[in-house]
């Protein structure tokens, strides 16, 4: 697991940008957050030595804990 996890304080204080930016998490899952101030959960993966991407839900859907077991439950292999 790595070492510095996104706290619930992260995700609150994360402002929109004019470009959308990534705050990581680790293990290929990451927040989006998007100019229009939105924040979607990704997590970036490889199956069968192709890469996906799986939107796993909105910030306001649940913590990192509930999102982090979301992302892990869902296969494949983390990109880090």
């Amino acid at each position: 697991m790595p070492q510095s996890l996104l706290t619930d304080l992260n995700l609150r204080t994360a402002k929109p940008a004019a470009k959308p930016y990534k705050l990581s998490d680790g293990g290929g899952l990451f927040l989006l957050v998007k100019p229009t101030g939105a924040k979607a959960w990704r997590w970036k993966f490889r199956l069968a030595g192709k890469e996906g991407l799986f939107a796993v839900g909105s910030s306001q859907e649940g913590a990192c804990r509930g999102v982090r077991c979301a992302g892990r439950a869902a296969g494949g292999r983390p990109l880090d």
